[in-house]
């Protein structure tokens, strides 16, 4: 497991990676991997509720789209987050079937709103997340350069914020 802490426009982000065990099912790697994060992120005051951002990864197709489902229901309600999912067995250095991806963030406002913006109709995974003044998205990147002309006509404060700044602190 990989642990990354960061701060980036006032706030602090803990980014986690991880791949599950070897010989074990996609889903139960999925679910071991986001007990192992929940117990990293309450070191830093933080819960899986602080998700922004998860990214699910599978050796295979089948193997991607099994944790993709196993993250769904770990990250349901107020927990879900702007997410992907990409097949690369290069990315694993063990023979794990699934790997996490998480992007966590501790709001300016401990109380700050989440607001999960469905596609319509609706999937099993957000266009975006809104969560304390911030945007987190799921864009691939195939289709980021389209996807960041809109944004910046969208939030044009925000933007030029988000131009200006670049990630600092950052600490493995």
């Amino acid at each position: 497991m990989k642990i990354k802490l960061f701060s980036w426009l006032g706030r602090e982000f803990v980014e986690i990676v991880g791949e599950g065990k070897a010989g074990v099912t996609p889903e139960k790697a999925v679910n071991e991997l986001f007990k192992r994060f929940e117990a990293e992120l309450q070191l830093h005051g933080l819960s899986l509720d602080n998700t922004a951002r998860i990214r699910v990864g599978g050796k295979d197709r089948d193997a991607r789209t099994l944790a993709t489902a196993a993250r769904a229901k770990v990250l349901s309600g107020k927990r879900r987050a702007a997410s992907s999912r990409f097949i690369s067995a290069e990315w694993f250095d063990s023979d794990a079937l699934a790997g996490l991806e998480l992007l966590a963030m501790r709001p300016l406002d401990g109380a700050a709103a989440r607001n999960p913006v469905d596609f319509e109709p609706a999937r099993n995974y957000l266009c975006y997340l809104e969560y304390d003044g911030c945007f987190f998205s799921r864009v691939s990147h195939r289709k980021r350069r389209a996807w960041k002309n809109k944004l910046w006509k969208f939030l044009p404060r925000s933007a030029t914020r988000w131009r200006e700044h670049e990630p600092t602190g950052i600490k493995s």
